[in-house]
């Protein structure tokens, strides 16, 4: 079983022959230490630091003092949301489709994921962009998160990324600009099949080259 970053089983040697056990619950992970200080003495609350704490003299304080601080001062929010979506992935057995990029020499990568085998699309969808080389940022992912939820959307990420949903699929392909003009009989074959716009370029490019059937047989097993 997986935990999120709220709860922590700790296990005990063993005590006369009987292991002991505990959980450790943190209700609080998602505030800061900031906030939870401005809390305390906003109403007035009686509270103290143990002095160890800002011993330089141990690593973890030296960390907190030199780096985390300042990380989370400037990065709060970002952090604070990728904890919340990786909190989302662990209370949810997701799909992780490193097995489902596939890649057409000299052309780029694809990936074709079915909605229905998702419990986690936005992690998923995110994964697959990680091994296509690029990394979204946290305004970035908001929107996906919110293009996600509509019935279909066709939108370029990074210059680099093409991320489209149609009928119960995400169609995800490397994104290069092409005047390329498709066959009109072709281009009605792909859209017959379901296929979405800018996947449609990917896949033609895909048929020169000789993989047409590859992307096709993938498209039909996800």
């Amino acid at each position: 079983m997986q935990m999120s970053p709220k709860y922590k089983r700790i296990c005990i040697r063993e005590i006369q022959q009987e292991k002991i056990s505990y959980w450790i619950v943190r209700p609080l992970w998602q505030v800061s230490h900031a906030e939870i200080l401005k809390y305390l003495q906003k109403n007035h609350f009686f509270y103290f630091e143990d002095f160890s704490n800002l011993n330089p003299r141990y690593q973890r304080n030296y960390f907190r003092i030199n780096f985390t601080k300042r990380l989370l001062s400037e990065f709060e929010s970002g952090i604070a949301f990728s904890l919340k979506e990786l909190c989302k992935g662990f209370q949810q057995e997701s799909v992780a489709p490193t097995n489902q990029v596939f890649e057409i020499p000299t052309l780029g990568k694809f990936c074709v994921l079915g909605l229905e085998s998702l419990n986690n699309a936005l992690e998923s969808v995110d994964l697959v962009c990680k091994i296509c080389g690029v990394l979204l940022s946290r305004v970035q992912k908001l929107e996906l998160k919110r293009l996600l939820e509509e019935k279909s959307f066709s939108q370029v990420f990074r210059h680099k990324i093409a991320i489209e949903k149609i009928k119960g699929k995400i169609f995800l392909s490397t994104y290069t600009y092409s005047l390329v003009i498709i066959p009109k009989k072709l281009r009605e074959k792909y859209r017959c099949l379901g296929i979405p716009k800018k996947f449609r370029i990917f896949l033609f490019q895909a048929r020169n080259l000789g993989f047409e059937q590859r992307v096709l047989d993938k498209i039909i097993e996800s």
